[in-house]
């Protein structure tokens, strides 16, 4: 998931990434789970949360080729920018 988070950054320049755990006040929450179960801890949230594992975005199938464009596209719907 690090690699997918890389390519996220350079995808979505206009995005900022933060570490929950070191700034949890972010718009929208980004769960990267490399457990294709899907174990990661989910910290409470009030905002919009995508949640990506091998393979799934928020319980969806989506292909591991492709996923980056996958997650970019579910974070743009989320925050109302859908491109």
């Amino acid at each position: 998931m690090p690699g997918v988070l890389e390519s996220l950054r350079r995808k979505m320049p206009e995005a900022a990434f933060h570490y929950y755990a070191q700034d949890p006040g972010g718009d929208g929450l980004l769960i990267l789970c490399a457990c294709e179960v899907g174990c990661a801890t989910r910290p409470a949230f009030d905002g919009p949360v995508t949640f990506v594992t091998p393979g799934t975005v928020n319980r969806f199938p989506a292909p591991e080729e492709g996923l980056e464009d996958r997650v970019a596209e579910e974070l743009r719907r989320a925050e109302g920018k859908e491109k």
